[in-house]
């Protein structure tokens, strides 16, 4: 077992012991650099299959990587077929979604979400500190699209630990394949990432 984090405020460390250091598949949307603030290299250094995707060409420094980069345009990708195409069966365990522009996340997370595929984890950014612009256009949205597809908001508004006041991101899990009062001790409301993983029982530390 590997444990070295490499995301930007902890969401390997979640993703990995959220699903007890088991392996899955994973499918990252504006994944960026491989393993520079990436959320699926701990994953995949453990077992774990997926895919990634960006709009910047990270072929060259990809080659590190033993999973697949597309270099495309995730708006205009039809998720159906890509994902056939990738992954055995409908279910993918852990959907990270990282846009740039306020009002992207939401529209690239409403696209994917209606697609025939379903998510057991996902974290998203909606990086509502920097105003109300973004509140409305993508912290509230997204809540109510995936409260309304059966999604359980377990981390609400987590910050990184250098920066404990930058409530940027929200941690999230399927009620079809979590049972909430089993994963009680992950529950948080504008805690820094460390905090979370402390909460739960895990020693961030060793993760350095």
């Amino acid at each position: 077992m590997i444990k070295k984090t490499y995301s930007q405020a902890g969401q390997d460390v979640f993703i990995f012991n959220l699903f007890k250091q088991q392996v899955g598949t994973f499918l990252d949307l504006g994944c960026s650099h491989p393993t520079d603030i990436n959320n699926t290299y701990l994953l995949e250094l453990n077992g774990w299959k997926g895919l990634s995707i960006d709009i910047l060409d990270f072929e060259a420094q990809w080659k590190k990587r033993s999973n697949t980069f597309l270099n495309l345009d995730c708006f205009a990708i039809d998720y159906n077929q890509l994902l056939s195409e990738h992954f055995d069966g409908k279910v993918i365990d852990y959907l990270n979604l990282d846009m740039e522009k306020c009002g992207d996340r939401y529209k690239l997370l409403e696209k994917v979400i209606n697609s025939d595929f379903t998510f057991k984890a996902i974290t998203l950014e909606h990086d509502s500190y920097i105003g109300s612009n973004f509140v409305e256009n993508e912290k509230v949205p997204q809540r109510k699209l995936l409260e309304e597809k059966g999604y359980f908001l377990l981390c609400s508004d987590v910050s990184p630990s250098q920066h404990p006041n930058l409530n940027f991101e929200d941690w999230w899990v399927n009620k079809e394949f979590f049972n909430i009062n089993e994963i009680l001790e992950w529950q948080s409301n504008k805690l820094s990432c460390d905090k979370i993983i402390e909460k739960a029982g895990i020693n961030y530390s060793e993760y350095f």
